[in-house]
């Protein structure tokens, strides 16, 4: 986990924000819906932290990259949005949209 993102995942454990069993973790989609409803809370920094551990599950996942990016770009975090750029590429391959280009 990227150190800048432990003071918000520390407020997310103390929140009990997931009350999951022990073991369960979330599918991709609810990665994405809950980032999406934490933005939609007004919590960005927490919505980015759980994007960050959505993606230590799930790496190649274009949904979780292009939201940390958005959410990135908001925060006028350009390094870290680049780097989200940089990684949606690789994934994304021979199918990467002019727009993602343009944004890099």
């Amino acid at each position: 986990m990227r150190p800048e993102f432990e003071p918000a995942m520390q407020q997310f454990a103390t929140e009990e924000a997931l009350d999951l069993p022990t073991g369960v973790r979330f599918s991709e989609l609810q990665f994405c819906q809950s980032i999406q409803g934490l933005v939609a809370q007004g919590n960005a920094g927490l919505a980015l932290t759980l994007a960050d551990a959505g993606l230590s599950f799930y790496p190649q996942s274009e949904g979780i990259l292009e939201l940390a990016c958005l959410i990135a770009m908001a925060q006028k975090n350009w390094s870290l949005a680049t780097e989200f750029l940089q990684d949606l590429r690789l994934v994304q391959q021979d199918a990467v949209p002019p727009a993602t280009y343009l944004l890099n």
